[in-house]
């Protein structure tokens, strides 16, 4: 859960640990060539979720969350770029993700530097 975004980042309650499988699913129909958007997925989902029989709806943080939880339970090599989602087996796309991934865990902890550099000045 991250401070301040509780309300879309908490962890996956019951409902949506449920809906991992469907999602792991879905997912596994997109390729590189056909990947899907975030937008996509949650008016499938939307659309589809009462026949499923479930009333969790979802939105695109809550996604992102569950693809967090795919990825870090080592479900599927799932994959997002600008253009959408996609599963990939190719070691090259995996490699890409991950530095994506590392890329961007980087530049927030810059920015969390920058931050306390300001602090700092603020506090004298």
């Amino acid at each position: 859960m991250l401070r301040d975004f509780e309300s879309i980042t908490h962890d996956l309650t019951k409902d949506e640990l449920r809906m991992v499988p469907f999602i792991i699913a879905a997912f596994k129909k997109y390729t590189k060539n056909n990947p899907i958007t975030g937008p996509e997925v949650c008016r499938g989902w939307n659309k589809n979720r009462e026949r499923l029989g479930f009333m969790t709806r979802l939105n695109e943080p809550r996604l992102r969350k569950i693809c967090n939880y795919i990825r870090s339970h080592s479900e599927i090599p799932l994959i997002a770029t600008r253009r959408g989602y996609y599963v990939s087996y190719n070691v090259q796309d995996i490699d890409n993700q991950i530095l994506s991934l590392e890329e961007r865990a980087m530049s927030i902890l810059s920015s969390a530097e920058g931050l306390k550099r300001i602090r700092e000045k603020v506090g004298k």
